[in-house]
């Protein structure tokens, strides 16, 4: 098993209102993508040029 990278976590992008009401989750993905990233190939990004009145706080774990 020496020198194998074993990568077995995974991880979503969910989108959420300031209530905490689900508004976006994403396809589960390998943890090692960035979430900058995900943004991108999900359509989110694309989301927030649309709507340029939403607002966003980010987790930068």
């Amino acid at each position: 098993m020496a020198g194998k990278m074993r990568q077995n976590a995974r991880k979503a992008t969910v989108v959420t209102d300031g209530q905490g009401r689900t508004l976006w989750i994403d396809a589960v993905r390998p943890s090692r993508m960035r979430d900058q990233t995900t943004v991108k190939t999900e359509g989110i990004e694309a989301l927030f040029k649309q709507y340029p009145q939403v607002k966003t706080k980010v987790d930068t774990r």
